[in-house]
Parts: structure tokens; sequence; C-alpha cells
């Protein structure tokens, strides 16, 4: 409690300063000596304007004068790499941002999404839960978890995050279909149809669950069901390419076995 009556005590203290000077800044202009909030204003102001590399001047010349390196001019730092994509950079600011301030959701999401286009999978699976931490009933920071738990084998991890996901909101047809993916990989394909079978019925319409359907028929050699699924995914999005091919293979399959 004293250490979250600390962390708001801070924010307001932040807040107020930043108040004062946004007053100051537009009811008398800049003064000759701009403090570092000032700046930092003026470098909003510019990338509004789509003046990004004028924007970074201003800002690179308000950590010079910030001796902490505030997480306010980091993270503004962090967004104006992210524009003129050096992902690289944009990740380090990010990243120093969120060490000064690891509760704020959108520096860690921020910091996640570089470290994935630089393909730094575990770093982006730390902000990622970082993130979770602070936000624990975000349905999107777990799908991302659950996705990069996947990534990472790590099966049982991510079947716990689907299943908080399912907690919060059942009728979240996404998560099953993750889970009947876990149950298959795991080996458990019977839990896995009956998985995807309660997804469709929360979702009638459900292409993308008829053809994980057909997909488990496939490798429990089932050919007829999985015709049947794959026709069902077609009939409910005739341009669903993967259904398409799938249905063909099956086809090949049960006729093979037919002989």
């Amino acid at each position: 409690m004293k250490k979250w009556l600390l962390i708001s005590s801070v924010a307001i203290i932040i807040f107020a300063a930043v108040l004062i000077a946004l007053v100051d800044y537009f009811v008398h202009g800049p003064s000759e000596e701009n403090t570092s909030v000032e700046l930092y204003l003026q470098s909003q102001e510019l990338i509004q304007k789509g003046e990004v590399h004028e924007a970074e001047r201003v800002l690179q010349k308000a950590m010079k004068m910030d001796s902490q390196n505030s997480y306010y001019l980091k993270f503004e730092m962090g967004k104006i790499k992210e524009l003129q994509k050096d992902y690289r950079q944009a990740l380090e600011n990010y990243e120093a941002a969120a060490k000064l301030n690891p509760e704020e959701t959108e520096v860690n999401l921020r910091a996640a999404r570089m470290a994935k286009k630089l393909g730094k999978n575990k770093k982006a699976l730390h902000f990622y839960e970082q993130a979770n931490k602070y936000d624990p009933k975000n349905i999107s920071i777990l799908y991302q978890l659950g996705y990069y738990y996947t990534m990472e084998r790590r099966l049982d991890m991510a079947e716990d995050t689907y299943k908080k996901i399912l907690s919060i909101s059942y009728d979240e047809t996404e998560a099953y279909r993750n889970l009947a993916f876990i149950y298959a990989e795991e080996g458990d394909l019977d839990k896995a149809v009956r998985t995807l079978k309660r997804a469709i019925e929360l979702k009638k319409r459900y292409p993308e669950a008829y053809n994980d359907l057909g997909n488990i028929m496939m490798i429990k050699n089932e050919y007829k069901k999985a015709v049947e699924m794959y026709e069902q995914a077609l009939q409910i999005k005739p341009d669903y390419e993967d259904a398409r091919k799938n249905l063909e293979r099956a086809k090949r399959r049960r006729e093979a076995e037919s002989q």
C-alpha cells in the first residue's frame, strides 16, 4: 500500500510539473533558456507537425539537461526512433524507460513490439510478462504471452495463459482454438477435438476451427471425417486456400484407402 502511495505521489508531482510548464509555455512562450520539460513539449509539437528530425534534436538537448534522463524523455525518444524505423535505438530507449517506470503498460508493449521486429523473442516475452504483471487482466497481452510461450515450447505456461483468458472471458473462441493446438501437440487429440467443438458451439461460422478439426482427423487417419470438416470450412469461407488444399489432400488419402 505504501509503495502504491509513493508511486501515485511521484506520478502526481511529475504531472503537476508538466502541467505548470505547459501552461507557462503556451501563455509566455518559450523562455530564453528552455527547461527540459519545455523542450519535451516543443518536441511533441514538432512531431505533430511531422518534423521528426527537428524533434529528435530538441529532445536530445532536453536529455543533456536532464541528468536522470526521465521516463518521458526516454519514452519520447523511443517513439521518434520508431517513426524513423530505427528499431534498435527505439528498443534501447523503450527499455530504459521501462526500467524507470516498469508499471507503464504502453512502454512495455512498445518495447515488446520492437523486440519482435528485431527477432528478439526472449526479450519480447520479457516485456509482455512485465506488462502482464501490472495489467494481469488485459486479454490482448495474455494472447501475446500465450503465443510466445508456445513458440518457446513452454506448453504448460501457454495452456495456463489461454485458460486464464477464458476465466476472464469465457467466449474467447481463439483461446479455445489455441488450447486445441497445444493439446494436439501434447498428443491428446480427443481433447483437442472437444476443445475445437466448444469453439464452434460459441461461433457457428468458424472456418479456421473446422480446418483444424480436419487436420486432426488426418492425423487420426479418419479421412472421411477430414473431408467433411474441410468442406464445412469452405462452405463458410469459399476462398479459404488452406482448407481447399487440405481437402484435395484428404480426398486423395480417402481414395487411396478405399482401393
